[in-house]
């Protein structure tokens, strides 16, 4: 190579739509969050080889109907728990990598801790503090 010319792989415009932040690369895959807008928004994990989506998430895995929003505060209610959790969607995100996990700073404020791996999503915990608001974006 002459480093004046590429040959593509693949491409596939549909299944990293990066916005607002940097996908971030480890052991042949790529890690980012995809969408334009809010709604949208995935934290997504990507083949580098194909271009395939491995896994894709909203940052909430469970019953939408076990959400109910605080009409006083605002706050967002496990309905299961009668207990206040930090909002439940990541929204457009951004990722730092800190060894074998990613801080995951979602658009309206939570903070969670997810492994890096290929295979499926996994979050460790997610915390929310009052000070930090929507829009949460990292520069």
């Amino acid at each position: 190579s002459d480093g004046k010319h590429f040959r593509e792989i693949w491409r596939d415009r549909k299944n990293m739509l990066a916005h607002w932040s940097t996908p971030i690369h480890v052991d042949g895959c790529i890690y980012g969050f995809s969408g334009r807008h809010e709604n949208e928004g995935e934290l997504r994990c990507i083949s580098v080889k194909d271009g395939s989506l491995l896994w894709q998430t909203t940052g909430y895995e469970g019953d939408l109907k076990n959400l109910n929003r605080d009409r006083t505060t605002g706050h967002i209610i496990d309905t299961t728990t009668g207990k206040e959790i930090p909002y439940p969607f990541y929204g457009r995100g951004s990722l730092i990598q800190v060894g074998k996990r990613f801080i995951v700073l979602g658009e309206r404020g939570t903070i969670s801790l997810v492994d890096v791996d290929q295979e499926q999503f996994r979050e460790h915990g997610r915390f929310a503090l009052d000070e930090i608001m929507y829009p949460a974006w990292a520069a």
